[in-house]
């Protein structure tokens, strides 16, 4: 039995997983309704260069799960909604341009229940457009100071080269180097995330306790969305791996000398999934008692299993046996 197999620790006993849950979708929608506008109004200011319609198009909808993060991280540290908010939209706008440039790697042609940017208005002007949301995402979190605008370089740049690794080198990778490779491409952007929100609650102390968590809630996405991906190719419901799946099971069956593919790579990774969700939650134990903390221990647990569940996979049963 895995270290982290028996679940995040409840900070109030009398409150069940389902009411943190709960509390978690709650918080989430509200969050998701007062940062839109604000992402709309960072967006148009981008419309008077022949683009028109093209940030909106490129910014509207998905989860935000990035930038309920970083309040939820602003929140839990003694900041607030308002203050941490510029803080929030510039990760959805960097989120929002490593989408577009994504779907026009990949050839995705949707995102987000919609026709994909490139489809729609063309690849220059997408590809154009994605490259301006960057700066002017740096631009809004000036304001929070040179530390808010380091982190995001550097996330940006790790964002790429991990996008350029899974892309083009995937296929001549060695197996170890999956969770780099999970680190640059995903990580990254869930680490400024979190570090953003303690950046905006001024609250510098906590600085790698937040990277740290990010980092770790970035591979448990990531590796939460390899492992239902490959076993929907299993069961048939995928017709083949993508190039990052493929190196996801060389990684899995080199690590734990499994000899053919198979539910005991799901199974493993699923081991592995736990260990590093346990890492995640208990990461912020030292933070003041709050709801948000409740929320933040209680959210990679949440995540995966929503995932997962996805695929007909369930966390829950694997923690239970």
């Amino acid at each position: 039995m895995s270290n982290g197999r028996s679940g995040v620790q409840r900070l109030n006993k009398e409150i069940s997983y389902e009411d943190i849950d709960n509390l978690i979708l709650e918080k989430w929608e509200k969050v998701r309704e007062y940062l839109q506008p604000k992402i709309y109004d960072a967006a148009k200011t981008m419309e008077n260069l022949g683009i028109e319609g093209i940030p909106k198009y490129l910014v509207t909808g998905g989860k935000m799960f990035r930038g309920f993060l970083t309040i939820l991280f602003a929140e839990s540290l003694g900041s607030n909604i308002e203050f941490a908010s510029d803080a929030a939209v510039a990760i959805e706008m960097v989120h929002a341009a490593s989408l577009a440039i994504d779907d026009i790697v990949d050839n995705d042609v949707n995102r987000r229940g919609k026709l994909s940017s490139w489809i729609v208005y063309g690849i220059g002007k997408t590809a154009l457009t994605a490259l301006l949301l960057v700066p002017v995402a740096q631009r809004v979190i000036e304001k929070y100071g040179f530390d808010a605008i380091k982190y995001s370089i550097k996330s940006w740049e790790s964002m790429v080269r991990g996008e350029i690794m899974d892309a083009y080198a995937s296929i001549k990778l060695l197996p170890s180097e999956y969770l780099n490779v999970v680190k640059l491409k995903t990580a990254s952007l869930f680490s400024l995330s979190t570090v953003l929100g303690a950046i905006a609650a001024k609250n510098s102390t906590v600085l790698d306790n937040a990277e740290f968590y990010g980092d770790k809630l970035g591979i448990a996405y990531q590796l939460a969305d390899d492992i239902s991906d490959y076993y929907s190719y299993l069961i048939g419901k995928k017709e083949k791996l993508d190039p990052g799946e493929v190196l996801f099971e060389k990684w899995i069956m080199q690590k734990y000398a499994i000899k053919d593919r198979g539910d005991d790579v799901v199974k493993n990774g699923m081991n592995m999934l736990n260990d590093i969700v346990f890492e995640a939650s208990n990461s912020i134990s030292e933070f003041p008692d709050s709801s948000q903390k409740s929320m933040l221990e209680r959210i990679p647990y949440f995540m995966v299993s929503k995932m997962l569940e996805s695929s007909g996979l369930s966390f829950k049963k694997f923690n239970e046996e």
